[in-house]
C-alpha cells in the first residue's frame, strides 16, 4: 500500500515469468483477497515481464481493480491502453520523460519519481493538461528534462533521494541501495537548486 493512500500497488511478480493467463490470475486473485482497491503496476524493465495490454483489458473489468500505472514508454502501447481509460479505471503514467505525451494522449495522471522534489510544478503540468493548454504543459516539462536525466545516473531511488536529502527530506537508504556515489554529488547539488527554483516560480 502506497503510504496515506487509499489504494494499494500491485506490481508484476519478478523472477517466475508467468504467462499473460498466470498474470491474469496472479491479480484476480490479489483483487478478490483484499479490501482496498488495486492498481496494477507494470514495470518489465524491473521485474524482467511485461503484463500486456489484451491483459490489462480483462482486468479492467474487476470491480476492485481500479488502474493501470504503466512505465513502458512506447506510444504503440498507450494507443492499445487508450481505449480502457474509463471512470472506473485511471491510466496512469510511470515513466516520468513521456508522462506529458501520455497524459494529452488519454492518461489520466501519472505516479512520479520526480514529482517527490518538484510537486508543485507536477500539479501545475497536470493542470494545464487538464484545461487543454498543452504547449504550456510540454514548455514546463521541458524545464524538467535535465532534472529527469539525471533521476536514471543511478538506480531509482538513489538520485531522488540524494536530491530530497539536499532540500532537507528524508533519511537516506536502504540496503542493498548505497548513497550516491561521488561521481554524481555535484550534480545533486546543481539538480536540488534546480527544484528549489522551479518549485519557487510556481
Amino acid at each position: 500500500k502506497a503510504a496515506g493512500a487509499d489504494y494499494h500497488l500491485s506490481v508484476v511478480p519478478y523472477y517466475n515469468k508467468p504467462t499473460q493467463d498466470g498474470l491474469y490470475a496472479h491479480f484476480r486473485t490479489i483483487a478478490e483477497a483484499v479490501a482496498l482497491p488495486m492498481i496494477v503496476y507494470n514495470v518489465p524493465g524491473r521485474t524482467g515481464y511485461d503484463l500486456l495490454p489484451e491483459t490489462v483489458a480483462v482486468l479492467s473489468s474487476h470491480e476492485n481493480i481500479i488502474g493501470l500505472k504503466e512505465s513502458v514508454a512506447d506510444e504503440s502501447r498507450w494507443q492499445a491502453l487508450y481505449p480502457l481509460a474509463s471512470p472506473h479505471f485511471s491510466l496512469l503514467s510511470g515513466d516520468d520523460q513521456t508522462f506529458v505525451s501520455s497524459m494529452a494522449g488519454g492518461a489520466h495522471g501519472v505516479i512520479s519519481v520526480a514529482s517527490n522534489a518538484v510537486p508543485a510544478t507536477f500539479a501545475r503540468i497536470c493542470r494545464y493538461i487538464s484545461e487543454h493548454n498543452f504547449d504550456a504543459a510540454q514548455a514546463l516539462d521541458e524545464r524538467l528534462q535535465e532534472l529527469y536525466a539525471f533521476l536514471g545516473v543511478e538506480p531509482n531511488p538513489v538520485p531522488v533521494k540524494a536530491i530530497m536529502k539536499l532540500m532537507g527530506f528524508g533519511h537516506g537508504l536502504r540496503l542493498p541501495l548505497l548513497p550516491l556515489s561521488d561521481d554524481h554529488t555535484g550534480k545533486a547539488d546543481e539538480m536540488a537548486d534546480l527544484c528549489k527554483t522551479i518549485e519557487q516560480s510556481m
